[in-house]
């Protein structure tokens, strides 16, 4: 008998820079919205090795990037700088990003991204590259309605879905003899020029709040339950030391 754990990413994202906000009740989940395989376009996006990058998302101004060690969250604005000198000469465009890492922490090396339920879409992108500033198209894109990480940890699958409440929303299996014990997520976090700290908390009715300059993220606290039942099983989130377990 199948334990799932299932787990709600809603997205609430405001924006100071244009005034405007994007909550998930107002996303609408089409076909527009798709796990993008990465082809070379996401390159230098993640958190270091970004050519790990395996499949991405973009939700408003929020990217997420999935590795085979975990995903990235990335909050990105633009904003004017004016340029101080003797005479006035401008504004330079500056790129604000946020970045929130989470890492499977002790995951099987040999852990197999799935990807399923193609779209009708497909998805095109320019690349430059910045040594040369030559830019290279590519196109036909494929992308999903549907990640599966196989066996992250033994006897665990964790697939990853798009909520029609909206937001990301994913559901931990645990297969017969599986330990819910084993999984452990790092949560890590930096910035580039917003100089601001990200805070992560659970807060008060059991939720993991992702606070940064440029929005939200709340995780929803987890429902359980057996795949062959609609009764729910007890569980809840456990943060220490930025490691969440159950």
């Amino acid at each position: 008998m199948k334990e799932i754990y299932s787990f709600l990413l809603a997205f609430l994202i405001f924006s100071s820079a244009d005034a405007q906000s994007f909550k998930s009740d107002n996303l609408s989940f089409s076909s527009d919205y798709s796990f993008v395989e990465n082809v070379g376009q996401f390159e230098n996006r993640g958190w270091e090795n970004s050519d790990k990058i395996k499949f991405a998302v973009k939700l408003g101004s929020v990217f997420t990037y999935f590795t085979n060690e975990g995903l990235t969250y990335r909050f990105e604005n633009y904003k004017k700088f004016k340029i101080k000198g003797d005479q006035d000469t401008g504004f330079i465009r500056k790129n604000l990003s946020e970045l929130i890492n989470i890492q499977f922490l002790n995951a099987n090396t040999d852990v197999e991204i799935v990807a399923e339920n193609r779209m009708n879409h497909y998805n095109s992108y320019g690349i430059k590259n910045y040594t040369t500033n030559e830019v290279r198209n590519v196109s036909n894109v494929k992308g999903y309605s549907k990640i599966t990480y196989k066996n992250i940890y033994d006897n665990i699958d964790i697939e990853y879905t798009f909520s029609k409440k909206g937001g990301i929303k994913y559901n931990i299996i645990l297969h017969p003899g599986a330990s819910v014990s084993d999984i452990r997520m790092k949560y890590s976090t930096k910035n580039k020029n917003t100089g601001e700290k990200t805070n992560i908390k659970l807060n008060k009715v059991g939720q993991i709040e992702i606070n940064t300059s440029l929005g939200k993220i709340t995780e929803h606290k987890p429902v359980t339950f057996y795949d062959n039942s609609n009764e729910s099983i007890s569980s809840n989130y456990k943060f220490n030391n930025n490691i969440l377990t159950f």
